[in-house]
């Protein structure tokens, strides 16, 4: 599965431009939407959103919105507003980075 023991793959659901990602209940954005919000949107809405994905999103649709090596380099922007997520999302950040992954 992985090249490293201990290390779960995840597998990533693929979302068209068209639907509404789980994590959009309150907010009836398209993937596309979100997309644009966080390529078009200004610094603060670049991320606030985000930070918004990376809380609320399950962790199969988060990486169709960003890339990992993207979140390490806006985890200072958004780390105060990661919530419960993000001691997690700085483990996964972590180690990707220790195996090279970005």
């Amino acid at each position: 599965m992985g090249d490293s023991p201990g290390i779960i793959a995840v597998k990533i659901k693929q979302l068209p431009p068209d639907e509404v990602p789980s994590f959009c209940w309150d907010r009836r954005y398209t993937s596309a939407a979100v997309k644009d919000l966080l390529t078009k949107g200004t610094d603060s809405q670049r991320h606030s959103t985000l930070a918004w994905i990376l809380r609320e999103a399950p962790m199969d649709e988060i990486w169709n919105f960003c890339t990992p090596a993207q979140v390490f380099a806006q985890l200072p922007h958004i780390e105060k507003n990661l919530g419960r997520r993000k001691e997690l999302i700085r483990y996964i950040l972590r180690t990707w980075h220790e195996l090279g992954k970005f």
